[in-house]
């Protein structure tokens, strides 16, 4: 069966241009746009990029060539543990790292981020010349990078959701009960080994790592940003790029140096801590957002793979060697 991740659906920067089609909208784009230092009277051309499933993206040309894109952020983001300053930090630093655009502006009070533009598509195979290689080393400096001051809390994402979620009125389905029991057994496991959290990207979907025309790869979309387990962005990574052993075992040569079994056992869990986020993000989609996607479906199917990897014998093999 088909399995539609949000990767499917979410923006990149390439070169993807969908016309702004009436009138009010070209002129308010263009309104804000002149709010931005030293656009004002600069402004040659703005096109919507398409498939933003979160906030509104624009790409601006600037009548001396040079291309930005312009963030618009979507409604109730913060319900969704996006902070937009946050944001910001993360992909300054990302980008002093050499692994992501650079900001050059961001406006108050919406919180709208402005980056420069990438000549890139994205990357949906991580196994073509050394994209691996980049990705491992993009994500070790991004981990050892200065800290950020929000708290993304893998552990406890799934229960903050629910909490918004039934604030206004949408409860879990049925499956929720087990498959948080399921993540307090992989926390009390990874509790046995104790890490201290790093900065983390936190939303490693295929379509937020893009590659330019030199082969360069590059890392966009910050606002999941914050402190976490190294693990989770591994485990997300995995499970967004539906990396088998071998993948995985890829994946940890190129981060670490070396494939280690509680390595191998980490991202295991890891992987079914990411699904359950995902399927709670859909639960608190169904709360707040106001696209024509249907997160109910989209939960249901996350839900059903937390469980149905969780009772596979790698799983028990794995819980028991990060716990032991």
């Amino acid at each position: 069966m088909y399995e539609r991740r949000r990767s499917d659906i979410v923006h990149s920067m390439s070169d993807r241009i969908d016309p702004i089609d009436t009138i009010d909208t070209i002129d308010a784009d263009r309104r804000l746009a002149e709010r931005v230092p030293g656009w004002s009277g600069s402004i040659a051309r703005i096109e919507a990029l398409t498939g933003g499933i979160t906030n509104r993206n624009l790409k601006v040309t600037l009548h001396n060539g040079s291309r930005y894109v312009l963030r618009l952020c979507g409604k109730d983001t913060d319900l969704l543990g996006i902070d937009r300053h946050v944001e910001l930090a993360a992909n300054t630093a990302a980008a002093t790292l050499g692994v992501a655009p650079e900001p050059v502006a961001f406006l108050e009070p919406e919180g709208y981020l402005i980056t420069r533009f990438l000549d890139a598509a994205p990357v949906p195979d991580l196994f073509v010349d050394d994209v691996m290689t980049q990705v491992g080393s993009m994500l070790r400096k991004v981990h050892e990078g200065p800290p950020l001051a929000t708290n993304f809390g893998c552990f406890s994402i799934a229960q903050r959701y629910a909490t918004i979620a039934g604030a206004r009125g949408i409860e879990p389905p049925a499956a929720y009960r087990e498959a948080v029991e399921l993540c307090t057994r992989i926390e009390s496991a990874f509790a046995a080994r104790p890490e201290p959290d790093v900065p983390g990207h936190n939303d490693l979907l295929n379509a937020n790592f893009l590659r330019d025309p030199t082969g360069r790869v590059w890392l966009i979309d910050w606002e999941y940003a914050g402190m976490n387990s190294r693990w989770f962005d591994l485990g997300n990574l995995a499970t967004n790029h539906q990396l088998d052993a071998d993948g995985r075992d890829a994946l940890l040569l190129a981060y670490a140096g070396e494939v280690s079994p509680v390595g191998q056992a980490k991202i295991e869990l890891m992987q079914v801590i990411s699904d359950l986020r995902e399927a709670m993000w859909g639960v608190v989609q169904q709360a707040i957002s106001t696209l024509d996607v249907n997160y109910i479906d989209y939960a249901a199917q996350h839900f059903e793979k937390v469980l149905r990897n969780a009772k596979n014998e790698n799983f028990r093999r794995a819980l028991a060697t990060v716990g032991a």
